[in-house]
């Protein structure tokens, strides 16, 4: 199923995308809340491109958390972040 078959109403759920959005949301102010966690990286600029181009929003990115809440796996002084969920712009924006 391609991204644009998707009715605007509908959530748009995402997963495991095995990126780093970040904890800045430089350049992508349209698609990230500037409440990620950590570096972004090559992986994480494609995610946030693609929520761009598609009207998306990275939404766990406008909640502030605890670290220790965003980090999904830690180990040895490590931490990631790569489970995210997306939902249209508009429907943020509406508060819904």
């Amino acid at each position: 199923m391609h991204l644009r078959t998707i009715p605007p109403d509908e959530h748009i759920l995402g997963g495991n995308l095995n990126g780093h959005v970040g904890s800045g949301n430089d350049g992508y102010t349209c698609c990230h809340g500037g409440r990620g966690f950590g570096v972004q990286n090559n992986d994480g600029s494609r995610i946030l491109d693609c929520t761009e181009t598609h009207d998306l929003a990275v939404t766990n990115t406008y909640f502030k958390k605890r670290d220790t809440h965003l980090a999904i796996y830690t180990s040895g002084g490590h931490a990631t972040q790569i489970d995210y969920c997306t939902d249209p712009v508009v429907r943020l924006e509406a508060g819904e």
